[in-house]
Formats: structure tokens, C-alpha cells, sequence
């Protein structure tokens, strides 16, 4: 017993790699990004993937596209919008999988697809009926993108401006806080 004991023990002792060590995952690798490597700010509100591989960023500094190397940012001067703040994104309202939209502070509905971002101002004029007032002074809408209205309008809330439908059953929902 005691020689059985001694073989165990050397040859836990021996073996080439420990017996109960912690697995590595899968050949993942961590990699921390700043304005440093080329993100336009540190902080980042939201990000998207598109259907081209790119990695989106909204930061208060502008949209950043990120390709797994290099980063390209959309920004107040080459968006040609006052502000470079970016809020949130959403798919397309119409289900298309090659784009899908950014939204800024100051209400810049921003399209992207095929791996560039243009500011779209016909996208929620044509949703809302005439509701849509752009460019209003204080802008304070979100993206949300969720479950459709199960009550058909029947219980209005006086703040939302409209509920787009998309594809898969998911819906673009705009916002405004209204001050009564």
C-alpha cells in the first residue's frame, strides 16, 4: 500500500502538465482600446455590429468604426451635424440587414452601411405622419427597440411620438419627453 501510495504521489508530481490545472479558454485574447490606439473618447455609450464585420462605437466624440485593427471616426465635421455626440442605434425600420442607424444628440438620424455613415434626414419624416418636427431645439429621444404595443393606441402615452415596425418582430420606438 505504501508503494502504491509512492508511484501515485510521483507521478502526480512528474506529470508534464498539473492534473487538476485551471483550462485557458479557447484561444480568446483581451485587448484594452483608448483614444490613444484611435477611439475618438474613452468613454462609449453603445456599440453594434454590422453585416460588413465592423464593430460601432457611440461616443460622446463621434461614431467610431472599428475593423479589429484600426479605427475611423464619423464625427461633427464630416457628418456635418453640430454636434459629435452619438446616443444610441437601432436596426433599419424596413428589416434591411445591410444597415442600420445611429441616432445624435442633436437629433441627426445617422445611416450606416457598407462601412460608411451619412446623416439620412428622410428616415423618420417618413414614419411619422407629419409628427416629426426636426431639429427641435432640445432633443431628447432614444433609440428603443423591443415589444410591439399590445393595447393598438388604445392607452396613448403623450410623450411618444410614433412606433415603427421592423422585421422580426421587433420595433423602432422614438421618444420626446414633453414639458406640459
Amino acid at each position: 500500500m505504501r508503494l502504491l501510495m509512492l508511484i501515485l504521489l510521483t507521478t502526480l508530481l512528474l506529470a508534464p502538465e498539473p492534473l487538476f490545472a485551471k483550462q485557458e479558454g479557447p484561444g480568446y485574447s483581451l485587448r484594452h482600446f483608448t483614444n490613444e490606439n484611435g477611439l475618438p473618447q474613452n468613454s462609449v455609450r453603445s456599440f453594434a455590429a454590422d453585416r460588413d464585420g465592423f464593430i460601432w462605437l457611440a461616443t460622446d466624440m463621434g461614431l467610431a468604426r472599428f475593423d479589429g485593427q484600426y479605427f475611423v471616426t464619423f464625427d461633427a465635421g464630416n457628418l456635418r451635424t453640430s454636434t459629435s455626440q452619438i446616443v444610441s442605434f437601432a436596426p433599419d425600420p424596413e428589416g434591411r440587414k445591410d444597415r442600420l442607424y445611429a441616432l445624435s444628440a442633436d437629433c441627426n438620424h445617422i445611416k450606416i452601411s457598407r462601412g460608411t455613415a451619412v446623416v439620412d434626414s428622410n428616415l423618420l419624416e417618413a414614419y411619422s405622419n407629419g409628427q416629426f418636427k426636426p431639429r427641435e431645439a432640445n432633443c431628447d429621444w432614444f433609440y428603443w427597440v423591443g415589444l410591439p404595443d399590445r393595447h393598438k393606441g388604445q392607452w396613448p402615452i403623450s410623450h411618444y411620438l410614433f412606433l415603427i415596425p421592423g422585421s422580426g418582430g421587433s420595433f423602432l420606438h422614438v421618444a420626446q419627453r414633453r414639458e406640459n
